[in-house]
């Protein structure tokens, strides 16, 4: 192969991922008769040729998620940390490149791509608590990148008002203690299951987003308040759960505690 065709090939492997994941199947490969120039050329490498090609182009496709980086950097560095960073890339380049074939992609739809895209990575290469730990690291990120660009959401009654975002999520990791272990330089993480629940609160005053831990009874009853629903409705759906009579004054107790807390106001 001359110094000329072999540069070619390597630039289709790079901009054509339907192309390079043809060529690296070498059983496909074999029962090509039909072929172009460049198939010839690929039937000449061996199989460890093919696999640098294709680790070359998820090397690039890394290269080009610098910028989320930003928005990202514990999730990567979990993946960095587990020796399957490149791994994923080399998975994710094909649905990469072509959703991009228009032009750079939002962060917004660029991270909607990533995530699922990682755990169905994650649930072919990695054991469970690994899967669960990354992709709660990732959501972590993404809330905190998200949350503050967002408009309030508003309630189904006008009992209650969010004070800026908010959203309350389980988490089986202590995602906020991993995320200043990594941002210390600690790339050796023994992490242990905790189930928890997290209520991030963006405040739109101070361009901030606060993280504060909450119990399991508060995160339930604060996910009602916060969808709007009346103390009546509350207490029904928390007595049926806990298997003992909750009152509606409970928890409009409750509800002045949060506005005491700052999560919600009374608009009246």
């Amino acid at each position: 192969m001359s110094p000329d065709q072999t540069q070619a090939l390597v630039a289709k492997c790079l901009v054509d991922p339907t192309f390079l994941a043809q060529v690296v199947d070498a059983a496909a490969l074999a029962e090509l008769s039909d072929v172009t120039s460049e198939f010839a050329a690929m039937k000449e490498l061996g199989a460890e040729e093919r696999l640098r090609l294709q680790q070359f182009q998820g090397f690039i496709t890394k290269v080009k998620h610098n910028a989320l980086r930003r928005v990202l950097p514990n999730t990567f560095r979990l993946l960095s940390s587990a020796g399957l960073e490149l791994r994923f890339f080399m998975h994710f380049a094909k649905a990469y490149i072509i959703a991009r074939q228009a032009g750079p992609l939002p962060c917004a739809e660029h991270l909607d791509l990533l995530g699922p895209a990682l755990a169905v990575f994650l649930g072919d290469t990695a054991d469970v608590d690994a899967c669960t730990l990354t992709m709660e690291m990732f959501e972590h990120e993404r809330t905190l990148h998200d949350l503050p660009l967002g408009a309030a959401a508003a309630a189904a009654n006008t009992r209650w008002v969010a004070i800026g975002n908010c959203v309350v999520v389980q988490r089986h990791f202590d995602v906020v203690a991993l995320a200043e272990e990594l941002q210390s330089g600690h790339s050796s993480v023994c992490p242990h299951r905790r189930t928890h629940y997290l209520l991030y609160q963006a405040l739109p005053a101070d361009a901030t987003t606060r993280i504060r831990e909450v119990d399991m009874p508060t995160a339930l009853i604060l996910n009602q308040l916060l969808a709007g629903r009346s103390e009546a409705d509350i207490a029904q759906q928390m007595s049926a759960m806990i298997g003992r009579v909750v009152t509606a004054e409970e928890i409009g107790v409750f509800a002045n505690e949060a506005i005491d807390a700052g999560i919600i106001a009374d608009p009246a």
